[in-house]
């Protein structure tokens, strides 16, 4: 056979057209103008090209491969994940709302794949840096921690694809602005099998030319002379008013001092009064020996005893420790600083949830909390006090616990309850200020100052304004002056396998493995 070197026309066509296979209309020309050249050379039989033939077989292991890798494609994708700049092309100090976003889609629903975060990092000299992200735990929440940045928005939604948002924003651009920056999906499956990430890059800036850069570097000095400029006015007018405003605060206060030392001086004069009337009262007791007066004595000795373990005006008792919170909130007491804080702790949420809170309790809500993936969480809130120099009595004696702060007051024993949470699908999570303790994803440990050196059904003299709560100890709730006291219990369905619930020192009272813990509330007769 003698092997032909001349090029048919037609097959040449059908080759550039199969080149542009990407595109349908392309695809179609090419294999149209390939059965051309079959059909007008009397199809695969007669006269052989071998230039022909071997372009045939290349074609096929084409598109067999595009099928493989389109194949392989589909099955890895899992996460679209698109990062630009608004606007595209950016003027220093001109361009007003320059914004980095990143979108993230889970568009394949079957895959049942959630993404868990969305990060946006910059490049610096020392390396990249995180500067905002957003989290499935809290979705609407966007943390950022460059300054320069002047607005943030961003959310992570489940819906029939799980879309991730997470945009910021600068108004004007800056040198700050300008840089590489990168953005991070993370995302699991429901079965928590497999975890992917995805990234992608941008420059913001990388086109500016000298003169821009120039301009920018100009501005910046400006922007810092004016500052200065601004600062220094604002520190001397700041100084005039300070100075005024100490002025009037001495004056005032001087006032207020006279007034209070008159007030006080009252004061100290009945207090006075009275305890002339109780000793003369106790001196004419003394002169009777019998039974009856002996009683009267050890009475009045106990009226005195009170009288001055109810301190001065009802305050809450000096030093630094936690309550827990109940729906009316922190007291509040005068010069006494309180804060809030609150630990979500996870737990069972595979099988059934055994979580319970007494009916009718008096707890800050929410107290139970199932979250769109139906993990179940339970909130101890606290009221902190952090102030340790505020004036107040000491702790009366008693039977009784608090959550420690710092240091435990005088007469309380130390003592931690830990809570072995459960780990599947869902992590713990705090916020604001806490109990000492420790706080993990996973474990939780709160420590406690606990007494028993007197009796529990001996009232004992605390502040009436607001409702509070104490902790159980020794089996039955304290008994508080003027104020009637229920009852409540909080239980936590902690790690069922190999559970770790524990229990040292003085603690409040307690069931472990499946926490139980046992509060008392405390509201005005």
């Amino acid at each position: 056979m003698r092997i032909r070197r001349k090029t048919n026309r037609r097959m040449v066509d059908g080759l550039n057209a199969i080149r542009f296979y990407g595109s349908g209309a392309h695809h179609r020309r090419g294999i149209l103008r390939g059965r051309e050249c079959k059909e007008k050379r009397g199809g695969w039989g007669g006269e052989v090209y071998v230039p022909y033939r071997l372009n045939q077989i290349f074609i096929m292991g084409v598109f067999l491969g595009l099928f493989l890798l389109s194949t392989l494609t589909c099955a890895l994708a899992k996460i679209s994940l698109d990062m630009r700049v608004t606007p595209s092309v950016v003027d220093p100090t001109k361009t007003k709302n320059v914004t980095v976003s990143c979108v993230a889609v889970q568009y394949d629903y079957e895959k049942k794949e959630n993404i868990s975060s969305l990060r946006i990092f910059k490049n610096y000299e020392t390396g990249w840096r995180l500067v905002a992200q957003i989290t499935d735990l809290e979705p609407n929440d966007v943390y950022v921690t460059d300054e320069s940045i002047t607005s943030q928005t961003g959310n992570i939604i489940r819906q029939r694809n799980i879309v991730g948002r997470l945009a910021i924003s600068w108004y004007p651009a800056s040198s700050d602005t300008l840089g590489q920056y990168k953005c991070l999906s993370s995302s699991y499956t429901t079965t928590q099998n497999q975890i992917y990430t995805k990234m992608t890059t941008i420059s913001l800036g990388s086109q500016l030319d000298a003169l821009a850069v120039l301009r920018l570097m100009k501005n910046d000095r400006d922007e810092v002379t004016e500052k200065l400029a601004e600062i220094t006015e604002k520190a001397e007018r700041y100084q005039e008013d300070l100075q005024k405003s100490v002025d009037e605060d001495l004056a005032s206060l001087k006032g207020e001092l006279i007034n209070l030392e008159s007030e006080l001086n009252e004061t100290l004069i009945n207090q006075d009064n009275q305890f002339g009337q109780l000793k003369e009262e106790i001196v004419r007791i003394l002169e009777k020996s019998n039974q009856e007066n002996v009683a009267k004595l050890e009475e009045l000795d106990k009226r005195m005893q009170k009288s001055l373990d109810r301190g001065f005006l009802l305050l809450w008792p000096r030093g630094t420790y936690a309550l827990p919170k109940p729906t009316t909130g922190c007291p509040s007491s005068a010069g006494v600083a309180w804060e809030k804080g609150w630990r979500k702790q996870h737990t069972e949420s595979v099988d059934r949830n055994k979580d319970q809170v007494s009916e009718g309790n008096h707890l800050a809500a929410p107290v139970r909390l199932i979250d769109p993936n139906q993990n179940n969480y339970v909130y101890q809130r606290f009221c902190v006090k952090t102030d340790s120099v505020s004036p107040g009595p000491t702790w009366p004696t008693g039977t009784y616990c608090i959550s420690k702060r710092g240091q435990c007051p005088a007469f309380f024993k130390e003592g931690s309850i830990k809570w072995d949470e459960h780990t599947s699908g869902g992590l713990s999570a705090s916020h604001g200020v806490l109990p000492d303790g420790q706080y993990s994803m996973s474990n939780t440990t709160i420590v406690y100052c606990c007494r028993d050196d007197g009796p529990a059904d001996e009232p004992i003299y605390l502040p009436r304004a607001q409702p509070f709560y104490l902790y159980r100890h020794g089996g039955q709730c304290q008994q508080v002056d003027g104020m009637s006291v229920s009852e409540e219990t909080i239980r936590f369905d902690t790690q069922k396998i190999n559970n770790g619930d524990a229990a040292t020192g003085k603690h409040p009272d307690v069931l472990l493995n499946n926490v139980v813990i046992y509060l008392c509330y405390y509201e005005q007769e």
